[in-house]
């Protein structure tokens, strides 16, 4: 969640200048609130500006993907964006189809741990057909540069 007006909280802007937590073993991480996203938010309708899923929403199933761009919209305010990004299924097997080790891995994630799994792929088409029609309009825009396949969407309410 990202909201204008309160520099404390990450941005896309500063996503990579933020100090990071390096007294975690598993990497490092920024987050503004930690909350399990596959329930009800803790934030009011019409609160947010941005929601951004960076590389987050293949690790949810697409029931639980369902409820959390439902629940974006909610807490979007009119004009409010989602910005998703999630690995590109369809270019991933076509660049790395002679490299399995390596496409399997982006595919599938690198299960080392519980979170570390791919529980949905996606195609823009099926992006699409998650992010629904309740959109005022939907961009097909990476906003991360990645190293690898990636497809991404704005969707503004």
């Amino acid at each position: 969640m990202v909201g204008k007006n309160l520099p404390h909280f990450s941005t896309l802007d500063n996503y990579y200048t933020q100090p990071f937590d390096t007294t975690r073993t598993q990497g490092k991480i920024i987050v503004d609130k930690k909350m399990d996203i596959t329930n009800k938010w803790d934030f009011e309708d019409d609160l947010a500006y941005e929601v951004v899923l960076i590389c987050a929403i293949e690790h949810f199933t697409p029931i639980e993907a369902r409820h959390i761009v439902s629940e974006a919209y909610r807490v979007l305010r009119s004009g409010g964006m989602l910005i998703i990004d999630t690995p590109d299924v369809i270019k991933t097997v076509e660049k790395y189809r002679g490299y399995p080790d390596l496409m399997s891995r982006l595919l599938l994630c690198s299960q080392k741990n519980p979170y570390s799994f791919h529980r949905t792929l996606y195609t823009k088409e099926s992006l699409r057909e998650l992010l629904g029609n309740k959109w005022a309009e939907v961009k097909d825009e990476l906003v991360v540069k990645h190293d690898y396949p990636m497809i991404g969407a704005i969707c503004l309410k």
